[in-house]
């Protein structure tokens, strides 16, 4: 009987967001096996062979370009294979494109699939992970989507660039679909545990008086990244009287 050893991870699509993710936990050493599967196996092989070349300096993995057979004892799927937005394009737009690609996709992982969980970042994400579980037949706690898990990041790193705070002391979250409709929980943010509502800060009190997605101008930007931005566009004025406890430079 085969013994396993570690965890296995299967990451489908090898574009720029597969190999980076790829590239991520070869360097914080997540798992001791992972395979790249993408149509194009020339591509899963080369950022496999890229990767596994730096293996010298992280630590010992197995990493190597894959099939579908491959995903058979993987303790995670990642689904990044997706077709990428074009300008002038909706996410509706997008959703009809990828959707039938997906449902192509989970075919052939269930076709092999044992055990494990499917964790779908493809976009038009939340649409995607909807489907994904329906057509899998998994339990619920079994397909997850990465939501608004970047936004928040992204959420998080413009308040610490706007009050030159370390981003480790900023807690915040963006709630909703990812998309147009997301917006910030001002109600859950706070720095070093201290609400923005609470802070005898004017700036900050101006944050949580923020007017929410729907006051926002029409002619918003269509990218996440933008609409985070435009979020966040309000006047800061200079901050010495910002809070020690909020002006901490590391975290322990």
């Amino acid at each position: 009987m085969k013994v396993k050893h570690g965890s296995k991870v299967a990451i489908i699509g090898a574009g720029a967001v597969g190999s980076s993710i790829a590239f991520a936990m070869a360097i914080q050493q997540l798992c001791t096996e992972l395979v790249l599967i993408d149509v194009n196996q020339d591509k899963a092989q080369g950022e496999a062979l890229d990767i596994s070349h730096g293996l010298p300096f992280l630590g010992q993995m197995d990493i190597y370009a894959g099939d579908y057979e491959d995903v058979k004892d993987c303790d995670l799927i990642i689904i990044t294979a997706g077709i990428p937005r074009k300008p002038g394009e909706t996410r509706l737009d997008l959703a009809k494109k990828n959707v039938g690609l997906a449902k192509k996709i989970t075919t052939s992982i269930m076709e092999h699939y044992t055990t494990g969980n499917i964790l779908v970042v493809s976009n038009p994400v939340d649409v995607l992970t909807y489907m994904i579980a329906k057509w899998s037949g998994l339990p619920r706690n079994r397909v997850l989507g990465s939501g608004t898990v970047l936004d928040s990041a992204r959420f998080r790193i413009l308040i610490s660039q706007k009050l030159d705070i370390d981003v480790r002391n900023v807690h915040g979250y963006i709630i909703g679909e990812h998309g147009d409709s997301q917006l910030p929980a001002w109600s859950a943010t706070n720095i070093a545990g201290l609400s923005t509502a609470a802070m005898p800060i004017p700036a900050m009190q101006t944050v949580s008086r923020l007017p929410r997605r729907h006051d926002f101008p029409a002619h918003r930007s269509s990218s996440s990244r933008g609409q985070l931005s435009m979020v966040l566009r309000f006047p800061f004025p200079p901050l010495p009287s910002l809070s020690s406890r909020a002006r901490i430079r590391s975290v322990p």
